[in-house]
């Protein structure tokens, strides 16, 4: 069996945000799109990613102090460095990299021009899991 590559699992045609957007205003964009992570583009590169917990942690803390700063930017509160790996990396490699590293989401790039092409998040990898035979419901309940 041959080993599965990330470009297989990934959601293409990546949804990006400018840094400097109000951080504030990705929160449709989340809710609208069903989505967890957003890749920071600026002049056609990933810079950063902004995921949903980074935008709920922001709102938390504006609500415990009160404020009405609104106007932090999405640079502001993005999380970096990325990573990214080529579409050829396989499934084994990425969720070795993704445990390692505690990432949520990684970004796939071809390995022809190192343009991002799509993205690989945990809920991808749990998603395929969960289609594969091996983790295949018995409805037993399961031993830890």
């Amino acid at each position: 069996m041959r080993p599965i590559t990330i470009a297989e699992l990934m959601t293409p045609n990546l949804i990006t945000i400018d840094p400097e957007a109000r951080a504030i205003d990705q929160l449709d964009i989340f809710q609208e799109q069903k989505i967890n992570h957003l890749p920071v583009m600026e002049k056609d590169e990933i810079i950063g990613m902004l995921s949903r917990k980074d935008l709920d942690h922001f709102l938390s803390i504006i609500r415990l102090l009160a404020s009405e700063n609104y106007d932090l930017r999405v640079r502001d509160i993005m999380t970096t460095p990325i990573f990214s790996y080529y579409e050829t990396v396989t499934l084994d490699q990425a969720a070795g990299a993704m445990v390692d590293n505690h990432l949520n989401a990684i970004i796939v790039v071809s390995k022809n021009d190192d343009k991002a092409m799509g993205i690989l998040t945990s809920t991808d990898l749990l998603k395929y899991l969960s289609k594969s035979k091996q983790y295949k419901s018995s409805n037993e309940p399961i031993n830890l």
